[in-house]
C-alpha cells in the first residue's frame, strides 16, 4: 500500500485474473447457445406445427428426438429461465402464477357461486347468499377489475 498515492498493490494468486475472462467468455457462450436454441425452437415449431411463441415441454422435445435441445435448455437454467430469456411462454405457467385474466375469472366464479337459484310462484329468481339481493337469472354483466373485459353471466 502506498500511503501517499493511496494505491494498493496486490500479487494475486496464479489463475485468479483468468477467472474473470473465462466468465465473460462463458457469457458469450451462453448468448451463442441462446441464439442456437431460438433457431432450433423455431425449426421445431415449423416442422411439428407447434406454437413458435411457446417453449415445448421436455417430453415433447424428447418425443421429437430433440434431446440436444432439452439438454441445452437444462444447461441454460431450465424451461422457465430459457423462456424468460427468449421472451416466449413456457409450456405451462410456474406454480403460483396469476395473471389479471385468471384472477378475474376466479373472482367472477367466486362471486357467481354466492347466487342461489330459486323457483317461486313468480318464476325463477336468484338470491345472493350474503346480501339477500335478488336478480333475474342471466341479467348480470359486471366489471370486476379496472381496465378489464366485461364479464357476462352465462346462466350459472
Amino acid at each position: 500500500f502506498d500511503r501517499y498515492l493511496r494505491e494498493l498493490y496486490v500479487d494475486p494468486p496464479e489463475g485468479l485474473l483468468e477467472l474473470d475472462s473465462k466468465r465473460s467468455l462463458s457469457r458469450e457462450d451462453d448468448d451463442d447457445e441462446l441464439v442456437w436454441l431460438r433457431r432450433e425452437l423455431q425449426k421445431i415449431a415449423s416442422h411439428s406445427g407447434g406454437d413458435p411463441n411457446q417453449l415445448p415441454c421436455r417430453s415433447r422435445l424428447e418425443s421429437l428426438g430433440r434431446k440436444d435441445v432439452q439438454l441445452a435448455v437444462e444447461s441454460q437454467g431450465g424451461h422457465y429461465e430459457v423462456a424468460a430469456r427468449l421472451g416466449i411462454r413456457p409450456y405451462k405457467t410456474p406454480p403460483g402464477y396469476w395473471d389479471a385474466d385468471s384472477i378475474e375469472d376466479e373472482v367472477f366464479d367466486f362471486l357467481e357461486g354466492l347466487w342461489r337459484r330459486q323457483e317461486g310462484p313468480a318464476g325463477v329468481a336468484e338470491t345472493h347468499e350474503l346480501t339477500g339481493e335478488e336478480r333475474v337469472p342471466g341479467a348480470i354483466a359486471t366489471r370486476l377489475l379496472p381496465n378489464s373485459r366485461v364479464l357476462a353471466d352465462h346462466g350459472r
